[in-house]
């Protein structure tokens, strides 16, 4: 065996090991007669045999090559078998035995003179006359060796004989190659073929032609015999095609169509199949050629196969007939002449008429194929519903990975996994990003097949697909994925080279531009001169190529380069970017590219709105045309991301030219597209982050509106942007089916909304931990996939249980609606006369506050800028510039108080003096978690000086006189101050003043207004579960004397399970906690009530797990621990994750809770004055919660030692 056979063998492709193992257990198992047949090339005939004989030693294999024509093979089987047994016989170059190759390259040389054909069945006829002679003569196997177009001619001929075989295994061919080499070999081989003359009757054709026709003849010829003789070997071919590059072009075409026609009109039907066989694998293979004007390639593709079919009818050859309308879809969804969005739809009409014939049932392997590739042109259809046609794409992926099982046909799974990538990358629906992890987990599966070594091209497209992927990942470091993109996208161009796929190339280069204009490491001037050059070598191949559609793609690209560009003349950039984004819009039309048409309007308006030399109003007016045109496709149903990029655009664009009222329609169409994708996106913290990173467009709008003197409409937004999640699982919570439903049913209607809600959750926290955990760079770059099981098993119980019991009695019902923002009026009509609002609002450069009461048709209104704010002179002796400027640079990172939003107008002046404004806050916080005896100290002071900073004492000169009471509305980080214990200008606190309650938002307190629970008998408590609070037993014990039931457990016995095992929350009215507790500020959920004997924190009750509870009768839930009242105060979304967040949407209406480590005898004292207040009043109505707690808390403020001494004694 030659070292190169040895090497061939050593070295299996994975497609072909696949087919090769079947072979052999095939082989090894038979004992007796037997015939199979192997399609193969010549090169893959001598390893197949050569590896046969070494993996099955035990066998006696031996080969039979016919070298001419013969009319009897069982004589020649007969002589081999005589002097050894034999237990497999491969049989080689029956073609030539029949002199049917000779015939069929006569055919091919001269296809208008007819040829004798007679010779060709005697052997045939041989076979089927002595078939049972071979059966009863012969105890071995034929592994009869033929080329793939003649196999069904062999069966037809002789059907009776080749009836038996049992086996047909056909060998993909080697695709992977060197495209360029150059082969002496088989160049001398071409010097040597003798000139052909053309017929008489396709002269007459090509006479008409200015052309030397005789040169396309020569090479249609070669071409042809090339296809037959190598049976799919490429080499060969493409090395002729390679010197005739110039030749592939329209006349080439028509050559081919003509020549079709001659051919195929004067042979029979056995040849005729066999011949466009030919051609069909020679148009395919000519369409894969990496070289050469791409859209002449694909033009002499399409005329082939479409000649072919002409002479391939369905109802006489159906499968041809569907495998030719399969090979017409592939080269139509790529077509570069005519309407794209014509070629995609021609090319979906194939695909699925193909599938008429290619079904699952009779032919499960073209069937997935086909769905494979249907579900490529739907990834790419323009016509229809964008995300509609994602949607199809994705289901016909999966159709097809129903056959394309990896363990049986890896190559072909791999390939659909890449494909199912790509269209999880462009996905609409569903949330982003989830989708985009989906995305690269598809690549990454996709590798493990597709390796450099046996695939290269194949693993070259995955990295620039898996680059593509990180460029737009939005889990994971921002940096780091950007950096992966670049590295994947540079390990693609290690295969796809200029000079062999020029095409490939310049495709990655322009992905590469795209990330290193979006690069965030590195000198941001130069990353972009480098997406520049990138752009402009890509422009290179694709003009050269005459490719309109990829240079109409490239120049929007090479627009937004220089419009971003730092180096060179501003204005000359952005003329530059402007002209090339008018370049791309004469491809780019509205009716053909709609999405590539409004994505380059959108761009171009961005330009236009650029300051440029003396055209400020004519550039102003054609932004807002071209925003307007963008939005006439980017709508909030159909792009819901795009739109909101638009329309917050567009907005930007009128409020900084003050034109409030068309800034607010333009940040309403934002709004309504953040609506969709949060409805959209599967997981809580996907909701939340969705609304931090567009926070900006509320800020906007609420400004927009009060400059528009609409300040009712203002609080509107104000309270749309706040806490949205809370609000909407409590709206769905109380969604109820109407008529007689049994209480079993509503019972498991709210045990598994409970359930989900809990599973909910903890995905939450595995996201949220999975961000913050300390992992390698290599795992934080890998898919960040959620486990969804259990999940989808309980909505699927849901959806079953309200499908059988509930849909049959209330076809209405409904698990969900949308939220609908909460009035201003329904705002007054929360409150009486004596009450007021007050609620707080701060955006990127003010703190807003709105006063609202029944005495005013509108909201009162202060502004205060933090410029302003920082100006105050606040007396202290270690308040001094230094301390502030040294919080600002220097703040422990995980208690810094704010996350400043991201906003393309925030000015520097605004950006610092944010900073300054947040300093304080911070530097409370940091002495509260470090140094705690001296916040203590300081307390005093920060208490005045965030008085004064909040301009409380201006707030309240305007609260109306009658009101008495007040609700505090803090936003982001002022949920973490006692703003109720603020000191005034005169030295009283605020709740000297009024009686203070606290809530979340507004529509919150309409939500909770409707869950007031008129009974306060029954009482659960957890007492000291710990054993080491000194005055919590007396605490519980003297609170549990004041209600006619109570169930407590006490120390030891607090215990998680004893606490999950209590099956009456349901009828309790109070549950107190008189316990440990913390808040986890990096995850919230996991913040922990601690209970008795938890060696690990699974072993405590968490914030997560509240919401699991039933609390449908509970009035108030009071928290007697530590910072049970903080709040994720970095979340720009100001979702209010907090411990009595989690007891509101579980059912109490009340709670009362610690925004600090508060004492242990202080904490006592306070807790039984509270109840002892509760239980004096002769009926609890809807402000006696916070009446006694004030009056608590006014109490042991002014308790003295004494005081408190006589009070302790009266419960001891």
């Amino acid at each position: 065996m030659s070292n190169s056979l040895v090497s061939r063998i050593e070295n299996f492709r994975p497609d072909e090991q696949e087919i090769y193992l079947t072979l052999k257990r095939d082989l090894s198992w038979r004992d007796d007669f037997g015939i199979l047949f192997v399609k193969c090339s010549p090169v893959q005939e001598s390893w197949i045999i050569g590896k046969v004989k070494q993996d099955i030693p035990d066998k006696k294999i031996d080969v039979l090559k016919l070298e001419h024509y013969i009319d009897n093979l069982y004589d020649l089987i007969e002589e081999k078998v005589k002097d050894h047994p034999i237990n497999i016989l491969f049989i080689s170059g029956i073609e030539k035995s029949l002199a049917l190759e000779d015939y069929i390259k006569r055919i091919l040389e001269k296809p208008k003179i007819s040829h004798e054909k007679g010779s060709v069945s005697h052997l045939l006829g041989h076979l089927n006359w002595q078939r049972e002679r071979f059966r009863d003569d012969f105890n071995c196997c034929l592994v009869f060796i033929v080329r793939k177009y003649t196999l069904k001619y062999l069966v037809r001929r002789a059907p009776d004989f080749f009836d038996w075989r049992s086996g047909v295994f056909e060998f993909p061919v080697d695709n992977e190659i060197d495209l360029l080499q150059h082969y002496v070999p088989f160049e001398r081989y071409l010097e040597q073929e003798k000139q052909r003359k053309v017929s008489q009757d396709s002269a007459l054709f090509y006479q008409k032609k200015n052309i030397d026709t005789q040169e396309y003849v020569l090479l249609l010829e070669k071409l042809l015999l090339l296809e037959y003789e190598n049976n799919g070997d490429l080499k060969f071919l493409y090395s002729v095609i390679k010197s005739n590059v110039d030749k592939l072009d329209n006349f080439f075409a028509q050559l081919l169509q003509q020549w079709i026609i001659d051919t195929c009109s004067e042979v029979n039907p056995e040849e005729k199949e066999a011949i466009l066989g030919i051609v069909e694998s020679l148009c395919i293979d000519i369409y894969r050629f990496p070289l050469g004007r791409l859209s002449n390639i694909l033009e002499i593709a399409i005329t082939g196969l479409e000649s072919i079919l002409n002479f391939h009818p369905r109802e006489t050859f159906p499968k041809q007939w569907a495998t030719t309308l399969h090979n017409l879809g592939y080269v139509y969804s790529n077509r570069i002449f005519g309407s794209k969005a014509e070629n995609l739809e021609l090319a979906i009409a194939c695909y699925q008429s193909a599938l008429e014939v290619r079904t699952r049932k009779t032919f499960p392997e073209d069937w997935a194929t086909t769905q494979n590739n249907l579900a490529i042109a739907y990834t790419q259809r323009i016509r229809g519903e964008r995300g509609e046609n994602l949607e199809s794409a994705i289901s016909a992926y999966f159709r097809a990975l129903e056959v394309r099982i990896c363990k049986y046909f890896p190559v072909d799974w791999a390939k659909t996994k890449n494909n199912l990538g790509n269209a999880y990358i462009e996905r609409i629906k569903g949330d982003k990003g989830e989708n985009l992890e989906q995305a690269i987990n598809c690549f990454y599966q996709s590798l493990k097949i597709y390796t450099k070594e046996n695939f290269p091209e194949d693993w070259a497209t995955t990295q620039n697909n898996l680059g593509n992927a990180y460029r737009q990942r939005i889990r994971g470091d921002k940096p780091e994925n950007l950096e992966m993109a670049i590295a994947c996208l540079k390990k693609s161009l290690e295969v796809y080279t200029k000079q062999d796929f020029p095409w490939k190339w310049a495709e990655i280069q322009n992905n590469l531009g795209n990330a290193y204009r979006q690069r965030i490491r590195g000198d941001k001037a130069e990353n972009l001169e480098q997406a520049i050059d990138c752009f402009y070598k890509t422009l290179e191949v694709y003009m050269e190529q005459d490719l309109p559609l990829k240079c109409a793609e490239t120049k929007n690209n090479l627009g937004n380069a220089f419009r971003e560009r730092i180096r060179g003349d501003k204005y000359e950039n952005i003329e530059r970017a402007i002209a090339f984004y008018q370049n791309a819009l004469q491809v780019h039309s509205k009716d053909e590219l709609p999405l590539q048409w409004a994505e380059t309007q959108n761009n171009l308006a961005i330009a236009y709105g650029s300051e440029l030399k003396g055209y400020g109003a004519i550039n102003l007016e054609m932004a807002i045309k071209a925003f307007q045109n963008s939005l006439e496709i980017f709508t909030p149903e159909d792009f819901p991301i795009e739109c909101l990029t638009v329309s917050h655009n567009l907005g930007n664009l009128y409020f900084q030219e003050a034109n409030w009222q068309f800034a607010i329609e333009a940040y309403k169409i934002a709004i309504k597209a953040v609506e969709i994708s949060c409805s959209w996106a599967i997981t809580e913290i996907r909701r939340q982050e969705i609304i931090s990173q567009v926070i900006t467009i509320y800020y906007s709008i609420v400004e927009s509106y009060i400059n528009f003197g609409q300040i009712d409409k203002a609080i509107e937004y104000v309270e749309l942007s706040k806490n949205r999640t809370l609000v909407e699982l409590i709206t769905n919570r109380d969604l109820y089916p109407k008529g007689d439903i049994s209480p079993t049913i509503i019972q498991k209607l709210d045990r598994l909304r409970r359930e989900i809600i809990s599973e909910e959750k903890q995905l939450a926290i595995k996201q949220n931990n999975h961000k913050l955990g300390v992992i390698t760079e290599s795992e934080r770059l890998q898919p960040q996939l959620t486990d969804y099981s259990k999940l989808n098993q309980l909505q699927q119980e849901l959806d079953e249980l309200i499908s059988q019991e509930i849909t049959p009695i209330d076809p209405t019902f409904q698990l969900t609606q949308k939220i609908q923002p909460i009035t201003f009026k329904e705002i007054q009509n929360l409150i009486d006369d004596q009450t007021a609002i007050i609620e707080w609002y701060i955006t990127d450069n003010q703190i807003i506050t709105f006063i609202t009461s029944r005495h005013y048709n509108q909201p009162q209104i202060l502004q205060f800028h933090f410029v302003d704010i920082n100006s105050l002179k606040i007396e202290r002796e270690s308040c001094i510039k230094e301390d502030v400027e040294q919080e600002i640079t220097n703040i422990r990172g995980i208690y810094v108080a704010y996350e400043r939003p991201v906003n393309k107008n925030f000015l520097f002046q605004d950006k610092r003096a944010f900073d300054e404004f947040v300093a304080p806050i911070n530097k409370y916080l940091n002495l509260y978690h470090f140094r705690k005896q001296q916040w203590i100290y300081e307390l005093p002071f920060y208490l005045r000086n965030f008085a004064q900073i909040l301009h409380l004492d201006e707030i309240v000169s305007h609260i109306p006189q009658q009101c008495q009471k007040i609700i505090l509305i803090p936003h982001r980080f002022l949920h973490l101050l006692p703003i109720h214990a603020f000191i005034l200008n005169d030295d009283s606190y605020l709740l000297d003043r009024y009686e203070v309650t606290y809530s979340s938002s507004c529509k919150l307190l309409q939500l909770i207004k409707n869950q007031q629970r008129p009974k306060f008998d029954k009482l659960f408590a957890i007492q000291n579960p710990t054993s080491d609070l000194i005055y919590s037993d007396l605490e519980v014990e003297k609170i549990s004397s004041y209600f006619d039931s109570a169930e407590i457990l006490a120390k030891e016995k607090a215990t998680k399970t004893a606490f999950k095992t209590y099956n009456d929350f349901s009828s309790v009215n109070c549950l107190h906690f008189s316990c440990h507790g913390y808040f986890n500020i990096n995850s919230p959920l996991e913040s922990s009530l601690l209970l008795a004997n938890a060696e690990t924190k699974t072993e405590n009750l968490t914030l997560a797990e509240v919401f699991e509870l039933n609390l449908s009768q509970c009035r108030l839930v009071t928290l007697s621990a530590c910072e049970t009242g903080l709040t994720d105060f970095r979340d720009l979304s100001d979702e209010y994750i907090s411990f009595p967040s989690s007891f509101i949407y579980a059912g109490s209406s009340n709670v009362v809770s610690s925004l600090w480590s508060p004492d242990d005898l202080s904490t006592a004292l306070l807790m039984i004055k509270f109840y002892q207040n509760l239980k004096s009043y002769p009926e609890l109505g809807e402000g006696s919660i916070a009446i006694a707690l004030r009056d608590a808390q006014m109490w042991l403020r002014n308790l003295t030692s004494k005081e408190g001494e006589e009070f302790l004694e009266k419960f001891q």
